[in-house]
């Protein structure tokens, strides 16, 4: 079963896997993923924040993206990678009860 993202939202993305012990080696856990990825909402904290850590300025953003066909293979931890080749990390996978659809928290983070 697939959950059906309208043509303008739909995005393809990558999800990979680091490896926790070569900071270079990471491996593909699915290619070619169709998704929706949106901030966070209403009635989920929002969070968008800027801090200044060691005299630099960084700033973290929230999203969820959602799949258009669930992957059993993806798991917290993981990357996405959209195809501008920014990362979001994956902080949570959950399944939508009663659907098919399948959820994945990101957390992304960048240098201003």
């Amino acid at each position: 079963m697939r959950f059906r993202i309208p043509p303008h939202h739909r995005e393809m993305v990558t999800i990979v896997r680091k490896s926790a012990y070569e900071a270079t080696d990471e491996t593909t856990v699915a290619k070619d993923v169709t998704c929706m990825i949106q901030p966070l909402t209403s009635g989920i904290p929002q969070r968008e924040a800027t801090q200044l850590r060691s005299n630099v300025a960084v700033q973290q953003t929230e999203a969820i993206a959602l799949l258009s066909k669930p992957n059993p293979d993806i798991a917290k931890g993981d990357f996405l990678v959209r195809s501008d080749s920014s990362e979001f990390r994956v902080v949570d996978v959950l399944q939508v009860k009663g659907s098919f659809v399948q959820r994945l928290y990101l957390r992304g983070q960048g240098v201003l």
